[in-house]
């Protein structure tokens, strides 16, 4: 079972599909690859522990279904999966591929016991591989725990990415986790280090660390950190150094005009409201230092 080419073609895939093709092809067919080659693991290694195929489909199929449709499961299971899991029950469509999965399963022969020590020795040393390599597959393929990296626009809302999904309505002011029933297309959701709504545009810079707005041939430097302010931002991430500060940046006109948001990791995000002032945002455990009022000589907006 767990020697099986299908069950090692379900680690690869999933693997694959969360690390190559969802950044090269991303869109519907790969944001719902992972959930399918996951289901189909799973379910075969559960297969592998209780030696009942009918239990170990309908086990899958319950937690799955809970974990992609019930926030507080999704939340629950972040420790064990290295990151929350994004809801969303057009996810649960997955669970088809238990069904020629479990007509492979029931139509596998059982295998005569042999007293063959060498090939016992062999099966289980193959077994141990491929379960670990399961595993890191599996946990490999949460969501980000390195904070907001990933700022988007999409049909007058704006989206932002960390562990969870923020959106907000307002321009980038105030943010809500994204309800577990509102489905977007990845691809519609383009994150990119530079936007350029009508004749403006804003670039970033990670290596410099600097965010700019070009207007035309005119470059105006709209916002930088020094070597101080990327430390003190890393110390959000628990120290860790290979963060980039800056994620994306995205731009919505509102009635008032044009709001800027830039995704700032650990730190939350930083928000321009079209007066030119830029804020401190919080979205959910991402945010600014609890005691600031003023974070790196930028405000902090209340909550």
């Amino acid at each position: 079972m767990l020697t099986s080419p299908i069950f090692a073609l379900s680690i690869l895939l999933l693997a694959a599909n969360d690390h190559i093709f969802k950044a090269a092809w991303p869109g519907l067919v790969t944001g719902k690859l992972s959930d399918v080659a996951g289901t189909a693991m799973i379910a075969m290694l559960l297969t592998a522990i209780c030696g009942r195929v009918g239990v170990a489909l309908a086990s899958t199929a319950i937690c799955f279904a809970l974990l992609k449709t019930v926030p507080a499961v999704a939340e629950g299971a972040a420790s064990g999966l290295g990151g929350v899991t994004r809801t969303d029950p057009s996810d649960v469509l997955a669970l088809i591929v238990l069904v020629p999965l479990g007509w492979w399963l029931r139509s596998r022969p059982s295998t005569p016991r042999r007293d063959d020590v060498a090939g016992d020795l062999r099966r289980l040393v193959a077994r141990v591989v491929l379960v670990t390599a399961a595993v890191l597959a599996t946990t490999a393929t949460s969501e980000s725990e390195d904070g907001i990296s990933t700022i988007d626009v999409y049909d007058g809302v704006l989206y932002a990415s960390g562990g969870e999904t923020f959106i907000s309505t307002d321009g980038g002011a105030t943010w809500q986790i994204w309800p577990a029933d509102r489905y977007v297309d990845p691809a519609k959701l383009s994150p990119e280090g530079s936007v350029c709504p009508e004749n403006i545009c804003f670039q970033i810079d990670q290596a410099a660390a600097r965010l700019t707005e070009n207007i035309g041939r005119s470059e105006t430097l709209v916002l930088e950190l020094d070597e101080a302010d990327v430390e003190t931002i890393h110390k959000l991430s628990d120290g860790r150094n290979d963060v980039a500060p800056f994620g994306g940046v995205a731009a919505i006109e509102k009635e008032d005009g044009w709001h800027v948001v830039v995704a700032m990791g650990a730190a939350g995000a930083l928000h321009r409201s079209p007066d030119g002032r830029w804020q401190w945002v919080a979205m959910g455990r991402w945010h600014a230092p609890d005691d600031a009022s003023i974070f790196l000589g930028i405000p902090v907006a209340e909550t």
